[in-house]
């Protein structure tokens, strides 16, 4: 199946080649693997094991680096009172290949960085001298006045 003509797109020009467009599909084990192994999720809505792999996969790769630890929770859908660590730890309980599910989880898990150190408090503190107060001040009376003046193009 994998070989098999999944369609495609053609495109000519006169004088020149025919341009030939096909879908190039993408065969990513820790993809494949999230797609396979969750035929039923009790007490989920369908599916929603596998779409939590995929979203932390590809925010990954989207992002080019680890995500947050705040973020990658996120993404998943699964109880409030529930860790992603603890969701990650019972993943292999719930495939139907547990080994390739305990894979699937050691490589979500390396989606998942450390958490961002804590800084500093980006407002006012370089700013907050009072010209720039003032200049707040009238930035705000000003969109207030726009906004409570009559229309004049009735």
């Amino acid at each position: 199946m994998r070989d098999a003509l999944h369609g495609y797109v053609t495109a000519e020009l006169r004088g020149a080649p025919p341009l030939v467009l096909h879908p190039r599909l993408l065969a990513r084990p820790s993809h494949v693997a999230a797609a396979r192994s969750f035929d039923r999720d009790p007490g989920h809505v369908r599916q929603t094991t596998a779409h939590n792999a995929r979203k932390l996969l590809e925010q990954r790769e989207l992002l080019g680096e680890p995500l947050a630890p705040a973020h990658a929770r996120s993404l998943v859908r699964i109880a409030k009172h529930e860790s992603l660590d603890e969701w990650l730890d019972a993943l292999p309980q719930h495939a139907a290949d547990r080994a390739t599910s305990a894979k699937l989880a050691a490589d979500l898990r390396d989606c998942v960085g450390a958490e961002p150190p804590e800084s500093a408090p980006h407002i006012l503190q370089q700013l907050g001298t009072r010209a720039f107060e003032e200049q707040i001040a009238i930035a705000i009376e000003t969109v207030a006045d726009a906004a409570c003046a009559p229309s004049l193009s009735r």
